[in-house]
């Protein structure tokens, strides 16, 4: 009880800060002091500490009612109740805040990713040839094609599919030999002559450009003169002008009579 009148006179004094240590002191010895609470509350409100005001006097009422302290408890929560309030708004603003960043760092990220799948991956665009060559998926061919087929523009989407819906094809580049010739021939088309004598590879040229022909009307342009021993014909897309250009074999005459021969 001794603090807690110390407490009580230290207020009339207006010594706010010293009255408050008193009503701890008192607390500490009897923490159900009605009084101490009271005359802390008080002295918390002189210091504009509404928050802790309102604690102490309500928690003095409950244990020590007093008709005079009530007048001041609803000075003291009007106070309190702005604070609250206020302090309310700034949370929601904040919350506000934080929600409104994360939809943005959301709407930024679902764009990026639809750019992304926009973006053509690399070797996995059919290109028409040039700057993208046949798709990296063709068995046997890693990477696809070289990029930038010379003289192999004009190739749509169906015309490859087309080529790689066919089996026969499929199998045929899956062959290292075989994939490793059409990469040599689609690169510089020139080097179709070294291949001339492997039936191999001569076939699989005739089924690539029957295949053009069937889905897009011959080897689109790249091959210069059409394709050497006749092929040209085949691609149905160089006509005569094929027929003539690069290397052929001329034919033998046959003997017509037999008293030529020694």
């Amino acid at each position: 009880m001794m603090f807690a009148k110390r407490a009580e006179l230290l207020l009339k004094l207006k010594k706010p800060c010293a009255c408050i240590a008193d009503c701890n002191a008192a607390l500490k010895i009897n923490p159900d002091s009605g009084k101490a609470y009271r005359v802390r509350g008080k002295a918390h409100r002189l210091l504009g500490h509404w928050e802790q005001a309102h604690q102490d006097l309500a928690e003095s009422q409950k244990l020590d009612f007093d008709d005079d302290t009530a007048e001041l408890q609803k000075l003291v929560d009007s106070k309190y109740k702005k604070i609250a309030e206020r302090k309310n708004q700034e949370r929601l603003r904040s919350e506000q805040r934080k929600e409104k960043e994360r939809r943005r760092r959301k709407e930024e990220a679902q764009r990026a990713y639809e750019e992304a799948k926009k973006q053509p991956s690399p070797g996995a665009g059919y290109g028409g040839f040039p700057g993208g060559g046949f798709p990296g998926g063709f068995p046997g061919m890693p990477g696809g094609m070289p990029g930038g087929m010379p003289g192999m523009p004009g190739i749509d989407s169906s015309m490859l599919s087309g080529i790689m819906s066919d089996p026969e094809l499929m199998q045929a580049f899956s062959d290292p030999k075989m994939a490793a010739a059409m990469q040599d021939i689609m690169s510089n088309p020139g080097n179709i002559a070294k291949y001339q004598n492997d039936p191999d590879v001569m076939n699989l040229i005739n089924k690539v450009m029957g295949a053009f022909s069937k889905f897009g009307g011959g080897m689109p342009g790249g091959m210069p003169g059409g394709m050497p021993g006749g092929f040209g014909a085949a691609g149905g897309g160089s006509g005569s002008a094929g027929a003539s250009a690069g290397p052929t074999v001329e034919e033998v005459p046959e003997a017509t009579n037999v008293d030529e021969v020694d």
